[in-house]
């Protein structure tokens, strides 16, 4: 049997980790949260430097209420901006939700 090359398979799973382009925002502080206006949601922006891919500008970013770490992403983010924590955020580069926003996958909250 012959094998398909990695890139058929990353073709046939679109929505797999693999075909995710997963960066990390370097080390920042978060500026402000949004809830969704159009539904629950939240959007982070954060004032360092940030990852372009989305036409919003590469400091906002956004998690959808349906995404299964939601409540523990929240409870994260409300936990940073109040202990003035720094974060890192990990993203779906080029996957945009409301807004035109960066997707998120995790937060990372420091000390």
């Amino acid at each position: 049997m012959r094998r398909l090359p990695l890139i058929c398979l990353l073709a046939l799973f679109p929505g797999s980790a693999f075909a995710q382009n997963i960066q990390t925002v370097p080390m920042t502080k978060i500026s402000y949260l949004e809830n969704g206006w159009s539904g629950n949601g939240l959007a982070i922006h954060v004032s360092g430097v940030g990852i372009d891919g989305c036409p919003a500008a590469n400091n906002k970013f956004a998690l959808s209420a349906d995404h299964p770490g939601y409540d523990t992403i929240l409870a994260l983010a409300l936990s940073a901006q109040a202990q003035d924590a720094d974060i890192e955020l990990i993203v779906d580069k080029g996957n945009c939700l409301f807004g035109d926003r960066t997707r998120i996958l995790s937060i990372r909250l420091y000390d």
